[in-house]
């Protein structure tokens, strides 16, 4: 697991995942180009056979358009994919966290470009995180999130784990 704090504060990963050898490479305040900056050092070394990604949170919350952000993600997955050319690499949608609703627009906005993108892309999956969290109105649903709006309280790690699970799985399958 590589990325933000939505990574770092879990602390049931393994569990939750259903692998026992989950390495969680999570760190406060992740944006893309943090990711990109601490890649060599913190992931390379590891050589996984899987990456799981969360970025771009904090670049949107911070006001980066989304095509900006798009733009630095296109940079880290040429250099992902030139330093694990035999990794399997995932992204998890960005959250519809309640904490962000004023960049929902764009939250949805960079999650398409990137599902888009990484479409093309022969080693990506792309990860829907996003819209198993709204609610029968369309809205974030504030039961899979922490008291403070933004991070994953336990139901929101299990939906993750659940669906990074089945994702790996029928990856394998391919």
């Amino acid at each position: 697991l590589y990325g933000g704090s939505s990574f770092r504060l879990w602390q049931d990963a393994s569990a939750d995942i259903g692998f026992n050898n989950v390495i969680n490479l999570g760190f406060g305040g992740a944006t893309i180009a943090a990711c990109r900056i601490y890649f060599k050092r913190l992931v390379k070394k590891h050589l996984p056979k899987h990456l799981i990604i969360y970025a771009g949170d904090n670049d949107l919350g911070s006001g980066m358009t989304p095509k900006d952000a798009l733009n630095e993600f296109k940079v880290f997955v040429a250099e992902l994919e030139e330093s694990l050319p035999n990794t399997k690499l995932y992204f998890i949608s960005v959250k519809p966290s309640p904490f962000r609703l004023p960049f929902l627009d764009n939250i949805i906005l960079f999650n398409q470009f990137v599902q888009t993108l990484i479409e093309t892309e022969i080693n990506w999956k792309f990860i829907d995180l996003f819209t198993p969290m709204l609610d029968e109105a369309g809205t974030p649903s504030g039961s899979f999130f922490d008291s403070d709006p933004l991070h994953l309280n336990h139901t929101g790690y299990a939906l993750l784990g659940k669906l990074i699970r089945e994702s790996i799985l029928s990856n394998e399958k391919e």
